[in-house]
């Protein structure tokens, strides 16, 4: 199709773990622990198989993946984990990182008193105050397209 499905963003190593492996490493960043490609959801699976068929036919680069941080559970780990197996492959997982994450289901009221230790949210309290002793502080939910598409240009009229 004329739009972007799937970005892998990865480099290829000689050595790691001071062992000479050639491996395809995934893209992270020292603080941004996320090791996720980024792929259209409604193609995941076709995507990754894609990827996969990309790397086992082109000879420079190595047949060893490593994706640092990425997730076990989800639709993108499920896609993986079902290629590697379509190709007769092996998945292995070392060193599982949990990331944070803001999940208050339908226990929104007082969420983030139960989440957020009484000193820290002191903390945001007084810092918000002097925020707002700048200028104008104000928060907006936004969870859908035009929602979100609102709150933006109410931010860009804010700022002139």
């Amino acid at each position: 199709p004329a739009r972007l499905l799937g970005f892998f963003p990865a480099r290829m190593e000689r050595r790691r773990y001071g062992i000479a492996l050639p491996l395809l490493v995934g893209w992270t960043r020292p603080y941004a622990p996320l090791g996720s490609p980024l792929v259209d959801g409604a193609t995941c699976d076709a995507v990754v198989d894609a990827w996969l068929d990309h790397i086992a036919r082109h000879p420079q680069f190595p047949k060893l993946v490593l994706l640092p941080y990425l997730p076990v559970d989800g639709p993108l780990a499920a896609a993986f984990d079902s290629a590697v197996e379509r190709r007769g492959g092996r998945t292995a997982s070392f060193g599982r990182h949990a990331r944070a994450l803001l999940a208050p289901g339908d226990e929104r009221e007082g969420y983030l008193a139960l989440a957020i230790e009484g000193k820290k949210r002191k903390e945001l309290r007084r810092q918000r105050k002097r925020l707002g002793e700048l200028g104008s502080v104000a928060f907006i939910d936004a969870s859908t397209p035009a929602a979100v598409a609102s709150a933006l240009a109410w931010i860009s009229t804010e700022r002139n």
